[in-house]
């Protein structure tokens, strides 16, 4: 079965879980017998992390339907493209290069290598390395501003508690802050790095900015100062004490830090700490990979 089918039936399943078996196959184009096997398999999959992998996918697949609309282009027939899989690919072994060695020693050829594509595939997907970098980087974040997003059913603090609760690093191996600063110590030389971090910075301030204001309006916050002002002291605390989570200082464990978080919010918008913590633990955390593995190059001795 082509993966891009398999990509489809979990897009389908995750819009509708109690899609039929008849619909599921007109709507992937394949036989009935096929889309059974094919439903019985992802309904099957009940482990967390199974479970967990095919949430990642059914989101990125999520992600590329929003590109092709904004694009006004049409969504393949069998959803994910072959070379879309092979793109993902891409910045998935980009992303466990640079976790694994840094910024500086990352070489096509190495994410060539982790990818199991040759380096002319990908300069065909990413015509420079910055190129590359950046989709990278974009693509590890895409869970972190996934989980600051609201619900327009949800109440102000308990969005306010889930967007903090993805925010808030709670371990030293996330991959994606680590990537994240990673990225922060390379934008202090260029500027093209400043400008491209400030911009997905924007991008979260903008989400925060939108459950403070909606808690504004709803008369639950009462803000020192400005709704600006607050998402700017904020996430400046969050910035602060993600570094010491991930230089893992033993005075920052994660329980402490949410308190921290929760306790100095509280005061910037005027509500009790005390429900705001609770709506932070009550969230359930995005999966945020931290164990990647590398597959160190053979070269060639001299």
């Amino acid at each position: 079965m082509p993966l891009r089918v398999w990509f489809a039936a979990i897009h389908a399943l995750e819009m509708d879980p109690g899609l039929n078996v008849n619909a599921l196959a007109q709507r992937l184009g394949i036989t009935d017998t096929r889309a059974k096997r094919v439903r019985d398999r992802l309904v099957a999959a009940t482990g967390d992390a199974e479970r967990r992998e095919l949430e990642r996918i059914a989101n990125t697949v999520r992600d590329w339907d929003q590109q092709w609309h904004s694009q006004g282009r049409a969504r393949p027939a069998h959803g994910v493209t072959d070379t879309d899989l092979t793109r993902l690919k891409i910045l998935e072994a980009t992303v466990q290069v640079i976790v694994a060695r840094g910024y500086s020693e990352v070489r096509v050829s190495d994410v060539a290598l982790q990818a199991g594509v040759s380096t002319a595939t990908v300069h065909y997907h990413f015509e420079t390395k910055y190129e590359l970098l950046f989709a990278a980087l974009s693509n590890a974040m895409r869970g972190w501003f996934e989980g600051g997003s609201f619900d327009e059913d949800g109440s102000a603090i308990t969005n306010l508690g889930a967007a903090l609760r993805h925010a808030i690093v709670a371990s030293p191996d996330r991959v994606d802050q680590i990537v994240w600063m990673d990225f922060s110590r390379l934008a202090l030389r260029d500027a093209r790095w400043a400008a491209r971090l400030e911009e997905l910075c924007l991008q979260w301030d903008s989400q925060l900015r939108g459950i403070i204001q909606g808690g504004v309006d709803d008369g639950v916050f009462r803000c020192i100062g400005t709704v600006d002002d607050a998402v700017m002291r904020i996430q400046g605390l969050i910035d602060g004490l993600a570094e010491r989570v991930m230089l893992a200082y033993s005075d920052s464990p994660a329980p402490r830090v949410y308190r921290l978080v929760a306790e100095s919010t509280a005061i910037e918008l005027g509500i009790d700490s005390g429900e705001l913590l609770e709506a932070i633990h009550n969230t359930p955390l995005q999966d945020f990979p931290s164990s990647l593995t590398f597959t160190t190059p053979k070269r060639n001795e001299p």
